[in-house]
């Protein structure tokens, strides 16, 4: 492989390796020329032409070479810093991928928790963990059309069977959802729980409600972005490791909730 391959290789971008191309091009040129100007001087002085003039012509020769030293140089360093930044770019994606999976696998690790102790304490599931959700959830975020699917598949964990969490709710009414008929249960039980679980709970459920292609985009995804802790627009990829980090705690708290309740009631 030529340098210039080698480069757009480990670059990966076509771009660059022409850029190589075409400045070594015009370093050699440069280079070529001060070689056979050097080798004019010497003919010259061997033809007897005065020193005063060879030397001016010198001058103008050794000028040719710092600048062909000078733009080597400078490319050096270009394609040097070009690397490194490549690297920690790498670094820094990789570092996030590692990341997203271990925080998409805990979720849906937790959340298997959660059914197991809701199966018991609520007569079923409380998530749902179908395969499309959790493809969806594995899945990279690298804008806004991926943040709103995997947004989608989080407030889909919340869409179950509600018979078994019906029969626990004295007085439910018939438009409650699992999240609103949870919140009944919680409080006939007087189980202390973490304010912030349902409140990340309906942020994703408004989130998703809020967004294409689900429903029309309004206002509400402003808000919630900054109930996330980022500003509007957001980078994406980074809202989307915050929102998964929210939603793990809150299962975490859930899973607690759960086992006390088992604990009181047995």
């Amino acid at each position: 492989m030529t340098s210039s391959g080698a480069i757009s290789a480990v670059f990966g971008e076509f771009y660059v390796a022409d850029a190589v191309d075409a400045t070594n091009a015009t370093i050699s040129k440069l280079e070529s020329s001060y070689s056979g100007s050097k080798t004019q001087i010497e003919t010259l002085r061997a033809m007897g032409v005065e020193e005063k003039v060879l030397l001016n012509l010198s001058e103008n020769v050794e000028i040719m070479k710092a600048e062909a030293d000078r733009q080597r140089n400078e490319f050096q360093q270009t394609l040097r810093n070009k690397a490194w930044t490549s690297v920690e770019e790498l670094a820094k994606r990789s570092e996030q991928k590692y990341i997203r999976e271990f925080l998409a696998s805990k979720v849906i690790e937790e959340a298997e928790s959660c059914n197991l102790l809701s199966r018991r304490g609520l007569s079923g599931d409380f998530f749902n963990l179908n395969s499309t959700i959790v493809n969806a959830i594995h899945k990279e975020c690298p804008d806004a059309d991926a943040f709103h699917i995997k947004i989608g598949a989080l407030a889909q964990m919340f869409e179950i069977d509600l018979t078994g969490l019906r029969s626990k709710v004295k007085n439910a009414e018939t438009d409650w959802k699992s999240v609103r008929l949870l919140e009944e249960w919680v409080r006939d039980k007087l189980l202390q729980h973490e304010p912030d679980m349902f409140k990340v709970w309906k942020a994703i459920i408004d989130f998703r409600n809020a967004s294409f292609p689900y429903h029309e985009t309004d206002d509400r995804v402003v808000e919630l972005t900054v109930l996330f802790g980022h500003k509007y627009p957001p980078d994406y990829s980074e809202l989307w490791m915050d929102v998964l980090k929210r939603f793990l705690k809150s299962i975490g708290s859930f899973v607690d909730l759960l086992s006390r309740a088992l604990k009181g009631s047995s």
